[in-house]
């Protein structure tokens, strides 16, 4: 027994100092800073229970099954109680302690090192050579394959947190490291893998009957291709997913609540609870075609507003000026009836149709048979009168002709 105890102590600390220049670069490097670059099948799995909301199914283990695995070794060895979960050339995630025969390492090496061990090693004696107790074959757990780990990196050997993801489907290796002990030698050999593949059915897995429909998965709309569910046209829904009946998802269109703007039909919008628009109002156009439903200056949200800026128009006397905010605002107050509607609104000098007779011209000189009449455009014409132009009724008598236009009459105060 002593003599077992001596080596078992020689070539644990030599492990721990010296480790292995094979290792195995697609499995992480513990236990102890080494491992074996030999793969050696000796792991059977059992699925025990699988998840509630999932039933059995023999393609895969659903991510979220509880599995029951065992590990055999044929020689005396100690086995590294991690049990790993990884894909081919990249760590996908390990559990925690799982592998322990109960087999105390206090008996083997004494309580200093064997309660520094006992957390991380378990101890097989498969021919009862070390102890009395009989043979130590296999070793069992209970393994739940994980729906969602921790990404873990490990530069300089020191494990650390680098992010959270999905366990996705496809196939995986379920291994553990053995470190046997050679009967003719007394000696340790190298740790060796001991494994066996797996397939796990993650959140994307969907069965090929699925294939007809499509369904909300993280916000975003999938349809089921190959028994892999992914996203529709290639695109993640940017605001959220909908599922509109047992067999269709789609993609909202908005944030609920939010507003837009329809130009075609100047209709102003508003996304429902379900995240797609529905017409509330129709704001129309402007004199000039263009939509009254905008974003305002200084808005939060498109709305119907009742005018676009720089837009004018009369209200009475008024000449108004559409602002920023798509409203009008009183620019200048006309002289009565002279604030015409036009393209850019304006205070004209006359209200059109109306005559009056010039009293002077430009260099106040008297003038008696000038007519002045407001065209439409609000603007006076002048006309000259064959005899006279009559004040009291703003006539002419006698046959009236043009004046030029280079000529100019007083407006007399019509007040």
């Amino acid at each position: 027994m002593k003599k077992y105890n001596v080596n078992i102590l020689f070539i644990l600390s030599l492990i721990f100092i010296i480790g292995c220049s094979d290792g195995v670069s697609t499995l992480p490097s513990s236990p102890v800073g080494f491992a074996g670059s030999i793969f050696e099948q000796g792991v059977t799995v059992d699925l025990i229970t699988a998840p509630v909301d999932k039933p059995i199914n023999d393609q895969g283990f659903y991510a979220g099954s509880t599995l029951n695995v065992n590990a055999k070794v044929d020689d005396v060895g100690l086995v590294f109680k991690l049990l790993y979960l990884h894909t081919d050339g990249d760590i996908s995630g390990f559990t925690r302690t799982v592998f322990d025969n109960d087999f105390p390492l206090v008996e083997l090496f004494g309580e200093e090192l064997g309660l520094q061990f006992d957390p991380l090693f378990t101890f097989l004696d498969p021919q009862g050579i070390l102890t009395s107790s009989g043979s130590h074959v296999d070793v069992d757990a209970e393994f739940e394959i994980p729906k969602v780990w921790e990404i873990r990196v490990d530069p300089q050997g020191i494990l650390t947190s680098s992010g959270r993801v999905d366990v996705l489907t496809g196939e995986y290796i379920l291994a553990t490291a053995f470190n046997k002990l050679d009967l003719n030698t007394g000696q340790y050999t190298d740790w060796n893998w001991y494994y066996t593949t797996i397939n796990v059915l993650g959140k994307d897995y969907c069965e090929t009957n699925e294939e007809t429909f499509t369904r909300c998965q993280d916000d975003s709309a999938k349809v089921c291709q190959s028994n892999r569910l992914k996203l529709v046209n290639g695109n993640a829904c940017e605001f959220g997913c909908f599922t509109e009946s047992d067999e269709s998802a789609v993609c909202k269109e908005a944030v609920p609540g939010t507003f837009r703007c329809i130009a075609i039909d100047s209709a102003l919008q508003k996304a429902n609870e379900n995240g797609f628009y529905e017409e509330i109002e129709t704001c129309g156009f402007n004199g000039a075609g263009n939509s009254l439903c905008f974003l305002a200056q200084g808005d939060s949200d498109a709305a119907c507003h009742s005018c676009v800026p720089d837009d004018t128009q009369c209200d009475g006397d008024n000449r108004q000026v559409c602002n920023s905010a798509g409203e009008f605002n009183t620019a200048e107050v006309c002289n009565a009836g002279t604030c015409l509607e036009s393209d850019t609104s304006k205070c004209s000098e006359c209200v059109p149709g109306s005559k009056v007779c010039a009293e002077q011209d430009a260099d106040n000189n008297p003038v008696t048979n000038i007519l002045l009449k407001c065209n439409l455009e609000g603007e006076y014409e002048a006309n000259k009168c064959g005899i006279k132009c009559l004040t009291s009724t703003n006539v002419c008598l006698g046959t009236p002709t043009p004046v030029p236009d280079d000529l100019v009459f007083e407006i007399p105060d019509l007040t």
